[in-house]
Formats: C-alpha cells, sequence, structure tokens
C-alpha cells in the first residue's frame, strides 16, 4: 500500500513507501535481468555502475502514471521551469563502500525521483540544508522512493553505500530543454 509523507525541511521532498505496486515491485526485483537486458548502457561511475537512458516501457509507464506531470506541479510548485518534459531512467549500482559528493542536480532536472532496491539495508539519501550542513538522512528501505524537486545551490544532498554488498536503485528524472 503506497504510503506517502511530504516534508518541508531542509527543503520539499516527498518520501513514498510501496512506490510500486506488487506486480512492479516484482519486475524490478528481477533485477539481474532488467539489469542483464540494458547492459548496453551500462557505463562506469566514481562509485559503480549507472545504466542511463533505459527504455524500459513498463518502468517508464508506472513512473508516468503514478508521478504525472500535474501531480508533481502540485506537490512541487516551486520548480524550475519547464516546457516540456521527457522522463529520463537510470538504474544505479553503488559498488564501492564510500559517499558521493554533496551536490544539486544539474539544471536540465526539473523532478528527481530515487527507488531504493536492493539490499535489505544500507544508506539512504542524505540532506543538507542551503549552507551545505548534514540536515537528515532519509533511511534505506527497499521500494521506497524518494522525490524532489531540484533547486539551484537549495536541495544539496549525497547518498552512500557503506556496505560490502551493491546498492542498487531506479532513478527518473524529468528533463527539460535547455
Amino acid at each position: 500500500m503506497w504510503i506517502e509523507k511530504f516534508y518541508t525541511k531542509p527543503w520539499p521532498h516527498l518520501v513514498i513507501d510501496s512506490f510500486f505496486d506488487e506486480e512492479s515491485w516484482e519486475y524490478v526485483k528481477s533485477k539481474d535481468a532488467l539489469f542483464l537486458k540494458y547492459k548496453q548502457s551500462a557505463h562506469k561511475t566514481n562509485h559503480g555502475l549507472s545504466f542511463s537512458y533505459i527504455e524500459d516501457n513498463h518502468l517508464i509507464d508506472y513512473f508516468s502514471q503514478k508521478l504525472s506531470i500535474e501531480y508533481l506541479c502540485s506537490k512541487f510548485p516551486n520548480h524550475r521551469d519547464f516546457n516540456k518534459l521527457e522522463p529520463s531512467l537510470s538504474l544505479k549500482v553503488s559498488r564501492l563502500p564510500k559517499v558521493s559528493s554533496i551536490h544539486d542536480e544539474v539544471s536540465a532536472k526539473v523532478f528527481s525521483t530515487i527507488v531504493f532496491v536492493e539490499p535489505e539495508h544500507n544508506v539512504g539519501t542524505i540532506l543538507f540544508d542551503k549552507d551545505k550542513n548534514l540536515d537528515k538522512v532519509i533511511t534505506w528501505k527497499p521500494n521506497r522512493a524518494v522525490i524532489f524537486a531540484p533547486i539551484d545551490n537549495l536541495t544539496w544532498h549525497a547518498f552512500g553505500n557503506w556496505e560490502r554488498s551493491d546498492r542498487y536503485t531506479i532513478d527518473l528524472f524529468w528533463l527539460r530543454e535547455i
């Protein structure tokens, strides 16, 4: 059952537990097949692997229905201007036990969604205030989504992997033309 909580500090963000319905969650949990299907799009990052610009109709349709542009604009009225948005789906595997640098999102991103997949325990998304002071950590929980509207020099965040096991996420970004 979809359970959402909206927070205003350190900046507006939404946390949704049981983001994927049962059928879609089973599809996502078969991640080995899912990641293998898109292995041609994999590229190495500082933390592991990123499978970017995935065209998986099942996942894009699910995100588009559950997180429509109208829904996101109603939750996040303070967002970057846009004329048209396109979904950009990524599958991410963090393999190294380290934390990413504190960052805000590139200017093309209007809405960002990160869904925690595996393992059972890990580090969620780390939120910082406008001065880059640690504010809170969104606890890792499989099938939990973290959603926000990136704002320059405000929505500072990071992610990490303290464990020796791989950290899997599915990320969907609504991108605008710049």
